[in-house]
């Protein structure tokens, strides 16, 4: 190609995608690293908030004490985010990571109600007022089918998972990522997901005979 010719256009597809591929794999390697950092300086797609997500809710689990055996584990029934265990008790931990609006912030009260130093009246503010508007926390998402299915995951990967105790007894958990405006992290939340008031069948919850481990 001669000086002063311009690059075909088959030539700059290829760097095109080598380009992206290697910033996704440094906006990869940022959320592994420092996941708050990169909600605070990028903007994060629905995928890679999602990987955020397990990421924060990985690193609140070891915190408080539980040792992850396995990230997006694949069951019978569906995957599992994490897979951890905490004083013989093992966790499916389903991760739900969402952006939240601020409510709006208080009016101010009206002159005659403004406290004075006689003990006048206090300044009404409305109830949640400055807070996080959380009627579409990410969480709510979680329905009774998806929390079955979370069940069966755990029963089939407490059966998998080898104890000095014999087999652990599972649990299902429930961790919100909860992020504002700007890439705040504004709260990671756990709660505990009961199992649903129905019956379910032992054959389609703990296999009959220990499979190969999944995790390995």
């Amino acid at each position: 190609m001669m000086i002063g010719e311009k690059e075909p256009a088959e030539a700059a597809k290829p760097r095109k995608g080598w380009r992206r591929a290697l910033e996704r794999g440094l906006r990869g390697m940022l959320i592994a690293r420092a996941p708050r950092t990169f909600l605070r300086c990028c903007e994060a797609d629905r995928d890679e908030l999602g990987l955020v997500g397990e990421e924060l809710a990985a690193r609140h689990l070891l915190h408080a004490g539980w040792r992850l055996l396995g990230r997006r584990v694949a069951t019978p029934a569906g995957e599992v985010d994490l897979w951890a265990v905490r004083a013989g008790v093992c966790a499916a931990v389903e991760v739900k990571a969402g952006r939240l609006a601020r409510l709006p912030a208080p009016r101010p009260a009206p002159a005659g109600d403004q406290p004075t130093a006689a003990g006048g009246p206090a300044a009404r503010v409305r109830p949640g007022a400055g807070l996080w508007d959380l009627r579409w926390r990410p969480g709510l998402r979680v329905d009774r089918a998806r929390t079955e299915r979370l069940w069966r995951c755990a029963r089939f990967l407490a059966a998998c998972t080898p104890s000095a105790a014999g087999r652990p007894a599972p649990r299902v958990r429930l961790v919100e990522v909860l992020v504002g405006r700007g890439g705040r992290l504004v709260e990671v939340r756990e709660e505990v997901l009961r199992p649903p008031p129905t019956s379910f069948r032992a054959s389609a919850l703990t296999p009959a005979a220990p499979p190969a481990d999944p995790l390995g």
